[in-house]
């Protein structure tokens, strides 16, 4: 049996037929869905350590003193 008749199948039974088959097919197929997504595990270790700066930080007072002389060069 294909999934195309499969489908038709399911289309020709009762609305409880059919609530049974979703609960049973939920309940066989759940140990696929709760098996751990590697793809975003790996995703994420791929990006770290993107937003590095090459050299030192700046402090906070030398990031407030940039952005307040941008802000003064920008309305001035």
């Amino acid at each position: 049996m294909n999934l195309q008749e499969i489908r038709e199948q399911a289309l020709q039974l009762s609305p409880d037929e059919q609530r049974s088959l979703i609960d049973t097919l939920t309940k066989a197929l759940q140990p696929l869905n709760s098996q751990p997504k590697e793809p975003q595990k790996r995703n994420l270790s791929r990006l770290k350590g993107i937003a590095k700066r090459a050299g030192s930080t700046l402090s906070d007072d030398a990031i407030t003193q940039d952005y307040t002389d941008y802000l003064t060069q920008k309305y001035s």
